[in-house]
């Protein structure tokens, strides 16, 4: 990541300082997740983190079913659950029960301050015992998953027994991941290159949203080894933004991906069995 201008940095440090009061107010919130910038730590050049545009999340929002009960996958500071939040305020709608799931402690513990009415797990999200603890929150409960998840392969993560897909995209494990943690729907920021349609970017239609051309053999691998496929969202184009909005040191062309898993019938990756001999049976008898 570049380095940041002083201006820019000094607007950090000011979102900084209001966390370190005991309640924020919506005037702080709204400050600290315009100015907090992720490229001002150290840790981001490992995580490859890019807070969401407020508006792009706002579409991410419109393109899941339960708005009111939702896990955020690598939430960082929570951009995405916080439009939930105000959405559903807008809305005039039920208290909404969200669980946001953060492996950097910087951003988990900034996230945790601006949104203390939601559920924070510090940790992988592909770690056994998080993904339990989130079954558990969720018995019973119907809800979606939302994310803007690293892109690629640059972010390792040991998800080598979980996951029928076995290649590196992080995005593609993600998805799976809403499935395996038994989400009834889910919207996901993804790269455009990983979508198999095209709606951002493109000004005239001269081809159809879909084409098979679109789909590349990862793509392809990762539907054949899951089952899963990914839909169109509602028709929102990331490349416009609001006046003032921008992602921060980066420009990739991306889509809102969306996976309906409740009709797609995924069946989790079964445990090996493990084979008892004749001689360890006698043994054990």
């Amino acid at each position: 990541m570049s380095k940041i201008s002083i201006p820019v940095l000094n607007l950090h440090n000011q979102a900084v300082e209001l966390l370190k009061k005991e309640s924020l107010n919506f005037c702080d919130r709204e400050f600290i997740f315009d100015n907090y910038h992720e490229g001002a730590g150290q840790m981001n050049n490992l995580i490859s983190a890019h807070f969401t545009p407020y508006s792009i999340c706002r579409s991410l929002c419109q393109n899941i079913t339960y708005t009111d009960c939702f896990v955020d996958l690598c939430a960082g500071i929570g951009m995405i659950s916080y439009a939930l939040k105000r959405y559903e305020e807008m809305s005039f709608n039920k208290p909404i029960f969200g669980i946001c799931i953060e492996k950097c402690t910087e951003y988990y513990e900034v996230g945790k301050k601006l949104l203390p009415e939601f559920h924070w797990i510090n940790g992988d999200c592909f770690d056994p015992e998080v993904i339990e603890q989130v079954k558990e929150l969720m018995k019973g409960k119907k809800f979606s998953v939302i994310s803007n998840p690293p892109y690629g392969n640059q972010v390792k993560t040991d998800s080598k027994e979980l996951l029928k897909y076995t290649g590196s995209t992080f995005e593609y494990k993600a998805i799976e991941l809403g499935a395996i943690l038994g989400a009834y729907d889910g919207a996901f920021l993804i790269p455009q290159v990983s979508a198999p349609f095209r709606i951002s970017g493109v000004r005239m239609h001269g081809k159809k949203v879909y084409e098979e051309e679109y789909k590349t053999k990862n793509y392809k691998k990762f539907v054949e080894q899951t089952g899963l496929e990914i839909s169109h969202n509602n028709g929102y184009d990331t490349v416009f933004l609001e006046e003032g909005e921008a992602w921060r040191d980066v420009s990739i062309p991306t889509e809102i991906a969306c996976l309906e898993y409740e009709e797609l019938n995924y069946v989790a990756k079964q445990e090996p069995v493990q084979q008892i001999g004749l001689f360890d049976s006698l043994l054990s008898a």
